[in-house]
């Protein structure tokens, strides 16, 4: 095997041939840099058993969805690219080079999060045939339309595809950008299987999963290697609903709502398929010929919507996870490689918006185990190799692949109290470690009515890379300190309890949040596993009684990636709009700007940030002197565009970014891409009807479709307030 796997190698170095002749030498680890006086460790914090490794430290792509091999001997990797191009590359952990095999991007549209260039697979005889298949969302004047085609490589060329070899085997119609769903794969038996979604929205408004008679929602299985007549394939004659009336007898099993990524297992066969959920529950499903997975009767082992036919017979998931755990299961291989023997016969999985990977071991129909091995944020898809190795796709652009974690320094101990940490001198009097700096927001995240303190400690000789308009690269080693406090009495702010304090830490793998939940007497904080509640009795003269029970939820260590998210930095609050203002640091400082304090401070290095005065600043929602547009876009920038931007988790195509024109947030007019709630004329603004509109209601409910859709249990009406008086004004 050509590439080498450094963290292996250096557990196996006495063995002299255990990684291959291109084995690097041992190298002692490097420390890692750290805030002084925070003893969090940088390096293996989270206690996983495998670490998750850049496979190819010299490459990167651009929003990459998935890896594959040709099966044709060359050991060449090829990498699909969202907006429509194809990169080959040779599988060398030192490969440098990449080159282009295809570029279909001026036919592809790749406008939504989950639009674009989706799958690709290579002809079982492609080594004599030179012919691969590609699945694509397809950029026509006005309706949206998903495409399977088949090409073919140039004849001199084994690393050149031609663009105009291009022959559309069948086309589908798409009413909306998100539940395109898009493997492809050739199975054991020699026939391609594609999987496609219910054709989006939310809550599968047409009915396409538990319709026959469209292609949505279901997992289609074709013959390329002949033509039916009026096809440019053949109908396999063992299909399920082969000669069933009113039926597409391509449908292989349907029910499926957005089968995203599904695979083979290379030694039986089994075809292991991650259906994306909607409100509550991820799940994991192995595909049988003629199986109805539930969608949308059912989510997960849910009941989702509605009374299914007595005839409705369902195969369940082999597991579901609820939204605490993840919120978008990408499914991935059985690990069939002989790198990692300790995974072998597992099958690994990940969640998109919590960064857990996951290996289940699953026999003779029952669960021997399933738990999380590692953590990688935003994995966009699982790849494997001609060896069987496992690679995970990123949305950042490169290519990660598994190893044995080396575990923390010996002698660390990861800090169980909040006391421990060295975030605070006092955890009494919450005297921040002098190497923290405080700073304040022009716009909080809405947080249940709770006061906030917050602090950030950047490691010495280590630099934030500014930015006066994008979010900022923070290094390795910084640390962010969040701190809340809920008012006891809504007419006196004075009287707060301590909730909780949020630690996130840029480690080695990422970054990483913890959660200390504080004790009654509020004088230290326990470090919390998972995510828990606590109900708070409020003085509120406004409710019955004079008092009201209010929840807090404390979130989850995976929880903390669904905020904050890859297409943020991981980081919010933290930017220059958000810190552009004056002050008080107390003596001998005093009164300063805040971007002005931490370039003294050494935080951006030698980077001349110039005068703050002529950088850009939010504006807050709760200025009344401001125009209602201004403190909107702002209040949506903060606590929404984190997800709902290009690329970003969110689906659909809103793009909430405070430098986006309106015309292009994909809001006003726009039809809903996640769910009209069930309202007559919905949009996700209509202009002068805050009824009708879709972001409106979203944010002025409690339930599973509300907006933002994690930890909050209290509405925002300031903001619902202002939300209202902008619509009616447009």
């Amino acid at each position: 095997m050509a590439r080498t796997v450094r963290t292996l190698c250096l557990l196996l170095a006495i063995l002299p041939t255990a990684c291959g002749g291109n084995r690097v030498p041992v190298q002692p680890q490097t420390p890692l840099p750290s805030v002084q006086g925070v003893n969090f460790p940088i390096r293996g914090a989270h206690p996983t058993q495998m670490s998750s490794v850049l496979a190819f430290p010299n490459l990167r792509f651009s929003a990459p969805v998935f890896l594959t091999h040709a099966a044709d001997g060359s050991d060449r990797l090829f990498i699909v690219e969202q907006p429509g191009r194809i990169y080959v590359f040779p599988n060398d952990e030192q490969t440098t080079q990449k080159s282009l095999f295809l570029d279909i991007s001026s036919q592809v549209n790749s406008a939504g999060s989950e639009e674009g260039l989706l799958g690709l697979a290579f002809d079982p005889n492609y080594a004599q045939n030179g012919t691969f298949f590609v699945y694509y969302c397809y950029k026509p004047a006005a309706q949206r339309f998903v495409r399977l085609s088949r090409f073919q490589v140039t004849g001199g060329d084994p690393n050149q595809a031609d663009p105009n070899s291009e022959v559309v085997l069948f086309t589908v119609a798409q009413p909306y950008a998100n539940h395109n769903g898009g493997t492809l794969a050739f199975g054991p038996d020699g026939y391609l299987y594609l999987s496609l979604g219910d054709g989006g929205s939310g809550g599968d408004p047409h009915g396409h999963a538990q319709n026959l008679g469209t292609l949505l929602g279901s997992m289609v299985r074709i013959d390329v290697s002949r033509a039916d007549p009026g096809l440019d394939y053949a109908i396999p004659h063992d299909n399920p609903f082969v000669g069933q009336p009113g039926v597409r007898e391509e449908v292989w099993a349907y029910g499926l709502r957005h089968p995203w990524r599904f695979s083979f297992d290379r030694n039986t066969g089994t075809l292991w398929l991650g259906d994306v959920g909607q409100s509550n529950r991820e799940e994991v499903n192995i595909i049988v010929k003629g199986g109805n997975y539930g969608w949308d009767y059912r989510e997960g082992f849910a009941a989702f919507a509605g009374t299914p036919p007595p005839s409705f017979t369902e195969v369940k998931p082999v597991i579901d996870y609820s939204h605490s755990v993840g919120r978008s299961v990408i499914g991935g291989y059985v690990y069939r490689g002989s790198t990692l023997p300790e995974l072998r016969g597992a099958y690994l999985y990940a969640d998109f918006t919590t960064a857990r990977i996951f290996a289940l071991v699953y026999r003779n129909q029952q669960i021997v185990s399933n738990e999380q091995i590692a953590t990688q944020g935003a994995v966009a898809s699982f790849g494997e190799d001609m060896h069987g190795e496992v690679y995970m796709v990123v949305r950042n652009g490169l290519i990660y692949t598994l190893a044995p974690n080396l575990g923390t320094p010996a002698g660390t101990v990861f800090p169980q109290k909040l006391s421990e940490t060295g975030v605070f001198v006092d955890t009494m009097t919450l005297e921040p470690n002098p190497n923290l700096v405080p700073f304040e927001v022009t716009e909080a995240f809405w947080s249940d009515d709770a006061r906030k303190g917050r602090w950030l400690g950047v490691p010495q000789g280590s630099a934030i890379s500014f930015d006066p308009s994008a979010p900022w690269d923070i290094p390795l080693g910084s640390v962010l300190v969040k701190h809340f406090e809920l008012p006891m009495d809504v007419t006196d702010p004075t009287t707060t309890t301590r909730l909780e304090t949020r630690v996130i830490v840029h480690e080695e793998e990422g970054w990483r949040g913890y959660v200390y939940r504080w004790n009654s007497q509020g004088t230290d904080a326990d470090l919390l596993p998972d995510s828990d509640t606590r109900d708070v009795t409020i003085i509120d003269p406004s409710s019955p009684g004079g008092t009201r029970i209010q929840t807090w939820r404390f979130p989850g260590r995976a929880n903390c990636l669904e905020c904050h998210t890859s297409t943020s930095n991981h980081v919010l609050g933290l930017d220059t709009r958000q810190t552009n203002f004056t002050i008080d640091y107390g003596p001998p400082t005093g009164t300063q700007n805040q971007l002005t304090e931490m370039h003294n401070r050494g935080f951006f290095g030698t980077t001349n940030i110039g005068d703050p005065a002529t950088l850009g600043r939010h504006t807050s929602s709760s200025d009344t002197g401001a125009d209602r547009e201004s403190r909107v876009r702002t209040y949506l920038a903060v606590n929404c565009a984190q997800c709902h931007q290009p690329n970003g988790p969110g689906g659909g195509l809103l793009d909430l970014r405070i430098d986006t024109p309106l015309a292009n947030t994909g809001m006003v007019d726009a039809l809903p891409q996640q769910g009209d709630l069930g309202i007559a004329g919905a949009r996700i603004i209509a202009p002068r009807d805050r009824d009708a509109s879709v972001l409106y209601q979203r944010v002025l409910r409690l339930d599973q479709f509300r907006m933002p859709p994690l930890g909050s249990h209290r509405i925002d009406t300031a903001f619902l307030q202002l939300l209202g008086d902008w619509i009616d004004n447009l």
